[in-house]
């Protein structure tokens, strides 16, 4: 994940509004799983391991929203030229607009959560809450906090990813069902579009398995499900590394350099 963002700082053409998109979707995967490594291997004070959960929850979060923009773009351009319009949009609005989403709702929850545990005691009146007991409970999500607080928006998002996505397929062969141009491969623009949509299927295919991977393992609290999820884990930052960067076109830029 450090090399990918190495690579989009040396080589700025592809710092375009896309290209920020996938770099803070890479930055905050890095930071949530740099911070979750330090819960899970260092003896923490009770104030520490409360930010560092609230940290690598909030990351965690952004993670999943920020993929959530990107199947959304994806959508929106395809859905636009299948109309044959143009979006009125500027670029700087749209972007603005996609970080506060992808920042806010994050942090909307983090606050949320970090409320629930700061004034646990006066929950006690309301049982239907789900209180986190962070660090009585220990550090990090635990049990049903976690399946309620993480699992559950990572999977409604995953959701709405991929119907995104199924969208999008509509929309693409409704397009090219009045022009040529993909068959063609004359327009590079398109082209691009058409490969950054196939990027973000993968990408969702990868986070979607490690939700998948996680929820097993909560089901299965055995070694052998949190060793593949953990090797997953370390998997997934070559992944994403190769699905960005090992490109002919990515290559040939930094040959150029």
């Amino acid at each position: 994940m450090l090399l990918f963002l190495i690579v989009y700082l040396f080589l700025p053409e592809l710092r375009d509004e896309k290209g920020y998109i996938q770099m803070a979707y890479v930055a905050s995967q890095l930071m949530a799983f740099l911070l979750l490594s330090i819960v899970q291997l260092s003896e923490l004070s009770a104030q520490e391991c409360v930010g560092l959960t609230l940290g690598t929850y909030f990351f965690f979060l952004t993670t999943f929203c920020w993929l959530n923009v990107l199947s959304f773009d994806i959508w929106w351009h395809f859905r636009n030229l299948a109309k044959n319009r143009q979006s009125r949009r500027k670029k700087s609005f749209k972007f603005t607009f996609y970080c506060l989403y992808a920042l806010g709702l994050p942090l909307a929850m983090t606050f949320a959560l970090g409320m629930l545990n700061l004034y646990s005691e006066n929950m006690k009146r309301y049982p239907w809450i789900v209180i986190p007991h962070i660090p009585a409970d220990g550090c990090f999500l635990q049990d049903s906090v976690k399946m309620l607080y993480l699992y559950t928006p990572m999977m409604i998002i995953i959701v709405i990813n991929w119907t995104f996505y199924m969208l999008t397929v509509f929309n693409i062969w409704r397009w090219k069902r009045g022009t040529q141009v993909l068959d063609g491969v004359n327009d590079l623009s398109h082209r691009t579009d058409f490969r950054s949509f196939t990027i973000y299927v993968k990408l969702s295919v990868v986070m979607g398995l490690n939700w998948l991977l996680e929820i097993i393992s909560f089901y299965y609290p055995n070694n052998k499900w949190y060793n593949i999820t953990d090797v997953y884990n370390i998997l997934t930052g070559l992944t994403i590394f190769i699905i960005f960067i090992c490109k002919k076109h990515v290559w040939i830029k930094l040959q150029k350099r």
